[in-house]
Formats: C-alpha cells, sequence, structure tokens
C-alpha cells in the first residue's frame, strides 16, 4: 500500500513538473531529456 501510494505521488509529482517545465521553457527536446534521466 506504501508502495503504491509512493509510486501515484512520484507520478503525479513528475507530471506537474514536466507541464511546469514545459510551459515555462516551450521546449518539446525537454521532456524526453527529463523522462530519461
Amino acid at each position: 500500500m506504501v508502495f503504491m501510494t509512493m509510486m501515484v505521488y512520484s507520478i503525479v509529482h513528475f507530471t506537474i513538473f514536466v507541464v511546469v517545465v514545459g510551459d515555462r521553457t516551450n521546449n518539446c527536446y525537454l521532456v524526453p531529456t527529463v523522462f530519461l534521466k
């Protein structure tokens, strides 16, 4: 249960981070780079 909660939290946090960074930079190449890291 804890693992699932942390996993969901990580996915949501990552998604918000990508959206915020994407909106500020408007760089399409930034999303794949962050995802691979």
